[in-house]
Parts: structure tokens; sequence; C-alpha cells
């Protein structure tokens, strides 16, 4: 979620943490998708991005992380 929506086909380098007590993920990104935010939609603005750089353990975490959660979206 996001109301700074950056442009389709973006490179972004991204910053975050997991629940996982594992030290700060970096990666970069390429936006892939923006929703912006209408007077009827219930879902709040945002972007998706597929990793394009990152690291194989990170990944491992991200899955597992992905493995605990119900999925929120499916874009393509």
């Amino acid at each position: 979620a996001s109301e700074e929506l950056l442009p389709m086909g973006t490179m972004a380098d991204l910053h975050f943490s997991l629940p996982d007590n594992g030290p700060p993920i970096a990666a970069r990104g390429e936006v892939r998708w923006t929703r912006i935010h209408g007077a009827s939609d219930e879902l709040p603005p945002g972007m998706g991005l597929r990793f394009v750089m990152l690291t194989a353990d990170d990944q491992h975490r991200i899955e597992a992380f992905l493995s605990q959660r119900d999925t929120l979206f499916f874009v393509d």
C-alpha cells in the first residue's frame, strides 16, 4: 500500500524486515502493477513489485513467510 505510486516498469531498491528475527532484506524490484484509490474502492492505493535481484537466502526467507499467510491478490 502506498499513496506515492511509481510508474510501471520503474526499478526500485527495497529494504524491509520480516517477523523472523532475521536481518533486513535488501532487494531490487520492478513495478508490475499499480492501483489508484477510487471513491468506491475498499482497497488502499498501492503497487506490486517483482523481485529482480534477491539473494537465494532472502528468497527462502520470503517463501517461508508467505507459506504461513493467505494470498491477498492474484496478479499475473
